[in-house]
């Protein structure tokens, strides 16, 4: 066998001379894996190391039927490392116990309360930075603002504009249907104008900002903490929400009425193609009947809660950018949960502000 252990058989008996170390092990393993005999004599084994109790072990365990006559056969010092080495041996795993429904639900419970946490801290640091920013704009990075005021503003001029007129235009069309049954077309004008200033004009604007701004917020910031931009900032000295975020809330809060006005005037002429085409008003006159409907209040609470619905979307992007664990797949499920619950925060935002406002 080329080590110090021999073996002798003889009528289904094999009996083990000379030193039962590793090197005998691993070869005996191979050899009795492919037929066990009936009979183990270990009375002429003459060492015993770690790895051949470990052998011997697993062997004996399998096949219980050789356990006690060969235990008997092993020398007496040789028995006793045998024994004490299989004391120490670990048993068997335990199973893994699944968490109860309470374990599960106190963990959930418990891993949204953090996560609340940690958003309010965010944004009470992004309240701080932005007013301290007011007053110290040297140390803010030079153009940060009016380059966000571009992407979020500029860049969204095209699709908001479109979809605004597009669905005044569908709006206008359904109430058509049903007012001039009632000889009341000339309301068409007021329902658009109001319909877009309290719900349609913010919500809409409000959504494509989250699908936009929101998304892009939570992926950049996502992989500055990927890559280590964000470690990288604070050795620098710079506050990462104070450097990332904080430019663009200030931007977010500039552009966010000036998209809302243009949703609206969008609306608002996306409307009036059906007015001048299905009820034949003029143009003139269904302007001017728009307007009139049209309240300061209603328009301060409209500006408002789109400002504020900016504020939460810019800030839950950047909350769950600085949430993310892994790498760019980490980047992609931050992402997609950002835009989820900025249109969520949005959409029961505005059911409150629509309670309390009425």
């Amino acid at each position: 066998m080329g080590t110090d252990m021999q073996i002798e058989q003889q009528e289904g008996t094999v009996r083990l001379v000379g030193r039962l170390d590793y090197q005998a092990a691993a070869q005996l393993h191979y050899r009795f894996q492919k037929q066990v005999p009936d009979h183990l004599d270990l009375s002429r084994v003459t060492a015993l190391d770690p790895a051949g109790a470990l052998f011997l072990q697993q062997l004996l365990h399998r096949h219980h039927r050789l356990r006690t006559e060969t235990l008997h056969s092993l020398p007496e010092q040789l028995r006793q490392i045998y024994t004490a080495s299989e004391a120490v041996q670990p048993g068997p795993m335990p199973v893994p116990q699944h968490p109860r429904f309470l374990e599960r639900t106190g963990a959930a419970a418990l891993a949204r309360i953090l996560a609340l946490r940690a958003f309010f801290q965010l944004a009470a640091d992004s309240l701080y930075w932005s007013i301290t920013g007011i007053f110290h704009p040297q140390d803010r990075r030079s153009g940060s603002v009016i380059a966000h005021c571009f992407t979020m503003g500029v860049e969204a001029v095209g699709i908001i504009g479109l979809l605004s007129a597009i669905l005044g235009f569908i709006l206008a069309l359904q109430a058509a249907i049903q007012l001039q049954q009632f000889g009341a077309g000339m309301l068409v004008a007021d329902l658009i104008a109001l319909a877009l200033i309290h719900e349609m004009g913010p919500i809409m604007t409000s959504i494509i900002v989250a699908g936009r701004t929101g998304s892009a917020t939570a992926s950049e910031i996502a992989t500055m903490r990927v890559t280590e931009e964000l470690e990288a900032l604070k050795v620098m000295g710079l506050h990462p929400v104070k450097y990332v975020v904080v430019p663009k809330l200030m931007a977010i809060t500039l552009v966010m009425p000036l998209l809302l006005t243009l949703a609206i005037t969008a609306g608002v002429l996306g409307g009036a193609v059906i007015g001048m085409g299905y009820l034949d008003i003029h143009p003139t006159t269904y302007l001017q009947q728009s307007a009139s409907v049209i309240l300061l209040r209603d328009l301060v609470r409209s500006y408002s809660k789109t400002v504020v619905f900016a504020w939460v979307i810019v800030l839950i992007g950047a909350h769950f950018g600085f949430q993310v664990e892994g790498g760019a797949e980490g980047v992609g499920r931050a992402t997609t949960k950002s835009v989820v619950a900025a249109i969520f925060a949005v959409l029961v935002l505005d059911a409150l502000f629509s309670l309390t406002l009425l």
